[in-house]
Order: C-alpha cells, then structure tokens, then sequence
C-alpha cells in the first residue's frame, strides 16, 4: 500500500471517530426524530403583512413580485416569501397572468423572469 494511500485511509478513520458514521459530530444536527420535530411555517403575522403588501402593490389588478420585495423585505423570512405565494396562489388570491424580467437588483433577481400576477377582487 502506498504511503499517500494508508495516510489517507488513518485520516479517514480519525474524522469517523470524532464525528461518527454520518461524516458529522452529534453538535452538528438534531437528533429529535423527524415525526416529533415541529415545523415552523409561515406565522399568521407574516401572512397579514404579505396580504397587505399585495393590496399596497396592485396596479390596475395586477402585482409584481418586484413591487411586492421592498415592501416585506425585512418583515417576512426570506425562507416564507415562497410559502407566502403559494398559499395566496392555492386560496385563489392570485393568478399568474405572464412573466416579466425583473429589475431587482438588491435582491439579486435582475432579468430573471418573475410572474405578474392578477390579485383577485382588485379589478
């Protein structure tokens, strides 16, 4: 065996020692049972300001997520905005009519394709 090769293998076997056989120590992750770990989602706050952020975005009926990012940004989880979406797109609040390029430079989205969508009730 090569030297390169057995240094490799006695490195391998000390980083199992120290964290185990899933390549991570115990500090590193949960180990509460997937079925008893409780998810956090979208809080009804954040749900009261994203349905006021879309009636303060529409223009003639329709909202575009680029007028819509100011007006969150900072008072919903980034990790909720897509919740936030889909739950108003499963109720029946929004519609996408098309797609657009985006001019959202801060959050990084500039010419990446974003829908309009129709708001209900605000025609």
């Amino acid at each position: 065996m090569s030297e390169i090769k057995a240094r490799s293998i006695e490195y391998l076997g000390s980083v199992m020692e120290m964290h185990g056989p899933s390549g991570c120590c115990t500090d590193c992750y949960d180990r509460t049972p997937a079925s008893q770990r409780t998810k956090v989602g979208l809080t009804d706050d954040e749900w009261a300001t994203f349905l006021d952020a879309l009636r303060i975005a529409a223009r003639d009926g329709e909202v575009h997520q680029s007028n819509v990012r100011p007006i969150i940004r900072g008072r919903i989880a980034p990790r909720h905005i897509g919740s936030a979406y889909f739950r108003a797109i499963k109720a029946g609040l929004l519609t996408e009519v098309r797609r657009e390029r985006s001019d959202d430079v801060r959050g990084r989205n500039t010419n990446r394709p974003e829908p309009v969508y129709a708001l209900a009730g605000a025609a």
